[in-house]
């Protein structure tokens, strides 16, 4: 028989089918709970305190979470005995106050209706994409994407930075910060603001600034620099080109003659996929363990398939797994109260893939987000990863 700690686990797991129930204006109450059965071989102080414990977490003790419907049963080794037949959440108070996502919930009410009061063409978008929205959107910018879906509508494609866009009592960052989940919503409703193009910004008919690399060559210098993206050519003497995720993993790496370092920025997979002289060379990527690191050497290996990864595998999570931290997921599908591979994984190697799912495997929401988890690059101590990199450059293995 389950225990109340144990029901809250399962229930916690159908808060975005219930936020996706509210948009689509469907019933989901009353919500049936799982709750188990005690063991026929159990004896009459175990069975007894089950019962007492699951009673201990239900409304009738607590005056609020799930209920509990009692019958007497015949049982073969302890007679006539009162069992729970039935255990269920009445209504979303109950349901919300059980998982402690009361006032996160309200704070979304209130953003739904901020983007339909200033965004009213997208309020069928809405009744289907309820999860999206609780994954995506940041609690009380509701307003904020409403003004920034209109303004895009009221004037198409134009042609300025995001910034440029005036948003009453915004900031002008907004637009530049959710730009994937604009683009989504745009092309879901078709609007005339979206067009097809290679990233977000191309889609807005946004101006961005030239994209810089920035670059550095171990050969002891410790000279970092950038050039621009379109002006990328290969160093003479370079055979090694690593990719890193994050600066101060970049600014510590080890000397390694015959090696360029790209600070890749977390968007590694999106900027380098026109560099094709990077074929040409062993490279390497080195990123965060978690799914988005993951999803990152996926996409750069739909590019580049020699890219050779280290220290992103499964033996990595577990050598380094107390440096393991929660990692907010917005962009990550929810079904069933599980989070979903990401489709590009099917490019990851059996034990980087191992490791991907190591990193979602036990999710948890916590105020309507997804948190996975994950390890930094940079909090593997330095000594440890020049090791394996230096490694990795003279055996161009994969870890």
């Amino acid at each position: 028989m389950l225990t109340p700690t144990d029901i809250l686990r399962q229930t916690q797991r159908k808060y975005l089918d219930f936020v996706a129930a509210y948009c689509r204006g469907e019933a989901f109450f009353p919500l049936p709970v799982r709750f188990g059965l005690p063991s026929p071989s159990s004896s009459l102080g175990q069975l007894r305190r089950e019962i007492e414990e699951l009673w201990l977490g239900s409304y009738e003790f607590k005056g609020y979470g799930y209920r509990i419907e009692f019958e007497q049963r015949r049982m073969r080794l302890h007679g006539e005995q009162r069992m729970p037949v039935r255990v269920w959440f009445e209504n979303d108070a109950d349901f919300l106050r059980f998982i402690a996502q009361t006032d996160a919930f309200h704070r979304l009410q209130k953003d739904i209706h901020g983007v339909v009061v200033e965004a009213p063409q997208v309020e069928p978008w809405i009744r289907e994409n309820g999860r999206m929205l609780v994954a995506s959107l940041d609690p009380g910018d509701g307003r904020a994407l409403g003004l920034a879906l209109s303004a895009l509508q009221r004037r198409p494609k134009p042609n300025c930075f995001a910034r440029e866009i005036a948003l009453p009592g915004v900031s002008g960052k907004f637009i530049e910060n959710n730009l994937q989940l604009i683009a989504t919503i745009l092309r879901d409703i078709e609007s005339t603001a979206w067009t097809e193009g290679a990233d977000y910004h191309s889609q807005l008919g946004l101006r961005t600034t030239p994209r810089m690399l920035r670059l550095m060559l171990l050969d002891g210098r410790r000279e970092d620099f950038g050039v621009p993206h379109d002006r990328f050519i290969r160093p003479a003497g370079v055979n090694n080109v690593l990719v890193v995720e994050n600066l101060r993993s970049f600014l510590t790496l080890p000397d390694c003659s015959g090696t360029l370092a790209v600070f890749g920025e977390g968007r590694a997979s999106q900027t380098l996929t026109e560099i094709g002289w990077l074929s040409e060379v062993r490279l390497f990527y080195w990123g965060d363990l978690d799914p988005y690191g993951f999803s990152i050497l996926a996409g750069l290996r739909g590019s580049f398939s020699g890219v050779q990864s280290v220290m992103m595998d499964d033996a990595a999570f577990q050598k380094y797994g107390g440096l393991i931290a929660p990692i907010p997921i917005k962009h990550f599908k929810i079904s069933n109260g599980f989070v979903v591979e990401d489709p590009s994984w099917n490019r990851l190697s059996s034990r980087e893939l191992a490791g991907a799912q190591a990193s979602i495997q036990d999710a948890r929401v916590v105020e309507g987000v997804w948190y996975a988890h994950g390890i930094e690059q940079e909090k593997i101590p330095l000594a440890e990863a020049a090791n394996e990199l230096l490694q990795a450059f003279s055996c161009g293995l994969n870890t």
